[in-house]
């Protein structure tokens, strides 16, 4: 399991259909071009962990460390999450996430 430092999170930014952002300098989010507008890409948090808890029900939670579970980016519409992908839980937003690894020079 691969996570970072809960701290220094970056803010949410705004995902354009069809197009690929990097979000953290980790992930390439890709959102689909039927996805609509007024998607954005974030940590998922406790207020995420919770709205993922109530959809899928506690006992169906994928078991994560607690560090994973704020620092992996989701996806949000205003304040719902719509999807979680690296967690499994993809929702109903046409997305993709790629982990990016960089080697050190």
């Amino acid at each position: 399991i691969v996570c970072r430092e809960a701290r220094h999170l970056p803010p949410p930014l705004a995902l354009v259909p069809g197009r690929t952002i990097t979000w953290d300098g980790r992930f390439a989010v890709r959102l689909g071009e039927d996805a609509g507008q007024g998607i954005s890409v974030a940590a998922l948090g406790e207020e995420g962990w919770s709205q993922l808890a109530e959809r899928l029900g506690r006992d169906q939670l994928p078991r994560v460390p607690q560090a994973v579970r704020i620092t992996a980016p989701a996806l949000w519409r205003d304040d719902r999450l719509c999807a979680a992908p690296l967690l499994g839980y993809n929702g109903d937003i046409p997305a993709s996430m790629t982990f990016l690894t960089r080697t050190a020079v």
